[in-house]
């Protein structure tokens, strides 16, 4: 499969990432004399993602994307009831000209692949099923039932995930709740398609359907005030178990355990009508990860102590309405490099190939963390009453301060500077999250 390793410069070249999408989708919505309610949203979403570096090196990643939500919802007595059905489809199309990192959170360095050329493509299909009740006991609680069946086509695993909530109100202006509930989070895509047989392949190996999806079960604890009729105030605590699975089947397969805890703090002001309204949220969670094998424990990768947004909007009359939302949150965790040594490769003179490769000395994993993240999105919208319905024109700016948020971090041996003399240098080789950009879109509802 590794057609030519390939001539890369130690000098870092230019890095670009340029993404463009597109949603379509139509809902509609019917109340029967009955009472009963359903409502049914069919859409299709396009996303196209190209990154490129070093002049000739590439990863070209297309989705679309085929979504069905259905439910349909009718009273019996003190009971509410909720039946639904949701179904998505991913066509992915993978074309690159790169090296991929297989990479843990216990190991400090990850295993990566020579330079290769290839395209993959898979359909990732999920649906669910799900029943739900709520219902009154007494005069001041409020009890939620669940179950939903779930089905990825893609790796046949099939989950059966009940969930339960619990409101009290304690008083006309207090509640206080709990929740608890089985979920699960499919594997990256990115991931099942490098493990992907290669596009008119005769191989029968798929290591892609030997992956798992990553389980979880969730609890939560909450108390709301309600300060006045425009403001109140909410407080929940959180606890979640998981168990995740990552590479099986490749030599490097880990199973994992991981919890995140938190505190979560909501200020908020309701819309009622015309004027400013919006919420102030704080939170605070750590994540980990312990190896199930070895027993180690470290900080996730993605843990994220502190986060806060600040959403506020405008109702001006007349169908207008201005937005924003700020969010800014501790940055990503990295390992570090702490020294490179040179070790000389046994046969230097072979042509097309890197004829010295460097050792790593690590840090400690995931004891680093990437710059604050911060971004600013804005959104105006123009709601129009016609005949058959009404029409909302919309314009947002996703980033629109244009900041560069890093979303990862790698230390890769083309960006290496230095000599034995005077000592190697390797210089970051940083992804970068959502960039500034625009988009229009129309809701027609009739």
């Amino acid at each position: 499969e590794v057609q030519d390793e390939g001539v890369v410069s130690e000098v870092p070249l230019g890095f670009k990432n340029v993404s463009s999408f597109l949603t379509l989708g139509v809902k509609y919505q019917k109340t029967f004399e009955n009472g009963g309610e359903f409502a049914t949203t069919i859409s299709r979403s396009s996303k196209d993602s190209l990154h490129t570096y070093s002049g000739i090196r590439f990863e070209d990643l297309k989705e679309t994307s085929y979504y069905l939500r259905s439910h349909y919802s009718q009273t019996f007595g003190e009971h509410n009831v909720k039946v639904g059905y949701n179904f998505r489809s991913i066509k992915a199309d993978f074309k690159f000209d790169t090296q991929f990192g297989l990479c843990n959170n216990f190991d400090s360095w990850c295993v990566y692949t020579r330079f290769f050329a290839g395209e993959r493509k898979r359909t990732f299909n999920q649906s669910e099923l799900y029943l739900k009740d709520v219902f009154t006991i007494g005069s001041n609680v409020q009890l939620d039932l669940g179950l939903q069946l779930s089905k990825d086509h893609t790796l046949d695993q099939t989950f059966l995930e009940p969930r339960v909530g619990v409101y009290w109100n304690v008083t006309h202006n207090t509640q206080v709740y709990a929740r608890a509930g089985k979920h699960h989070q499919v594997p990256p895509r990115r991931e099942m398609l490098l493990f992907t047989p290669p596009v008119n392949s005769t191989s029968n190996v798929d290591r892609a359907k030997d992956q798992r999806n990553e389980k979880a079960q969730h609890a939560f604890v909450g108390f709301k005030y309600d300060i006045s009729e425009k403001w109140y105030v909410q407080t929940e605590a959180y606890y979640k178990d998981i168990f995740t699975s990552s590479n099986l089947n490749t030599g490097l397969a880990r199973q994992i355990d991981g919890e995140a805890y938190g505190l979560d703090f909501l200020l908020a002001k309701k819309d009622l009508g015309e004027g400013l309204y919006g919420w102030l949220a704080v939170s605070y969670g750590k994540t980990n990860r312990t190896d199930k094998e070895t027993g180690e424990k470290v900080n996730y990768r993605y843990d994220t102590p502190l986060s806060a947004t600040l959403a506020l909007n405008y109702n001006f009359g007349g169908g207008w309405n201005f937005g924003t939302k700020l969010r800014v949150q501790s940055g990503d965790t990295y390992t570090p490099v702490d020294s490179i040594e040179l070790r000389p490769r046994l046969d230097p003179d072979v042509p097309n190939s890197i004829a010295n490769r460097y050792n790593y000395t690590f840090g400690e994993p995931n004891s680093l963390r990437s710059p604050t993240y911060s971004r600013l999105d804005v959104r105006l919208e123009k709601q129009s009453e016609y005949s058959f319905g009404s029409v909302t024109y919309y314009v947002d700016i996703v980033n629109a301060l244009g900041r560069e948020n890093e979303s990862g971090r790698n230390f890769p041996a083309r960006l290496i500077t230095g000599d034995e003399v005077n000592g190697f240098q390797v210089h970051p080789e940083t992804d970068t999250n959502i960039p500034f950009f625009a988009a229009f879109g129309v809701n027609i509802a009739f």
